[in-house]
């Protein structure tokens, strides 16, 4: 009877493991098929609701990401430096995205510093207080603090910090989000009409090489979006 049991341990064992294993394959299949734009043969995907884009000279960069990601915090200074060495012929819009409380208050850090003119002087300071320095910055008390430390006004950042008018920008980021079906970060919409990300082309320095491309694309022919994206592959989802 030994044996009997021995072998019962091991089949029950058996199918656990199978169980798990299993588990686990659904997990990943229901989280990729609830990802939209995922790694692609071109590195880039067309924007589902591609707009039309001004022809002002330059090309919008708009940057979706939230401070505490590690992979934001890793393409954040290829991304900086890529923007400068393209100069004029760009230009970067931040959007800070989440709803959990401690994403709510790290997108009106942004914003109220946005609204006092050093959102970008800022940004790379930020990334580092995370994740450098381990202050998660995810109480008002922290924020405020550290806000405080950079030397700046405690009064007009606590005014715009607490304002309907940064809430308000931070809703207007959420809603694009959802119209743009971002659903990984980071993710840059280049010129109102390419997806591009380190998903999408396989990697940071990838990624930046098909920014170019696109920002050269859309400078030169703005209104012709490429068809038939490869989206075979998926990627991390936005949590």
């Amino acid at each position: 009877m030994k044996w009997l049991n021995k072998i019962s341990v091991v089949a029950l064992t058996s199918l656990c493991l199978v169980v798990l294993v299993g588990t686990v394959g659904v997990m990943r299949l229901i989280q990729s098929t609830s990802d939209h734009y995922g790694r692609t043969a071109l590195g880039y995907a067309a924007l589902t609701q591609a707009g039309s884009r001004e022809d002002v000279g330059e090309v919008e960069l708009v940057d979706f990401y939230y401070y505490g990601c590690p992979h934001c915090n890793d393409f954040e200074a290829p991304l900086d430096a890529w923007v400068a060495h393209e100069g004029s012929r760009v230009r970067i819009r931040r959007v800070p995205v989440g709803s959990d409380d401690v994403r709510v208050r790290q997108a009106h850090l942004y914003y109220a510093l946005s609204s006092m003119g050093l959102a970008e002087r800022f940004q790379s300071a930020i990334y580092i207080e995370v994740h450098q320095h381990g202050n998660a910055l995810d109480t008002d008390a922290k924020i405020l603090t550290w806000v405080k430390n950079q030397g700046l006004d405690i009064d007009q950042f606590a005014r715009a910090y607490h304002s309907p008018t940064v809430e308000a920008e931070r809703q207007a980021g959420i809603a694009e989000l959802k119209r743009d079906e971002i659903s990984t970060v980071p993710t840059v919409v280049v010129g109102n009409q390419w997806v591009v990300s380190p998903t999408t082309a396989g990697g940071i320095a990838a990624a930046l090489d098909a920014m170019s491309g696109r920002v050269q694309a859309t400078a030169l022919s703005p209104s012709k979006v490429a068809s038939g994206c490869d989206r075979v592959a998926r990627c991390d989802p936005y949590p």
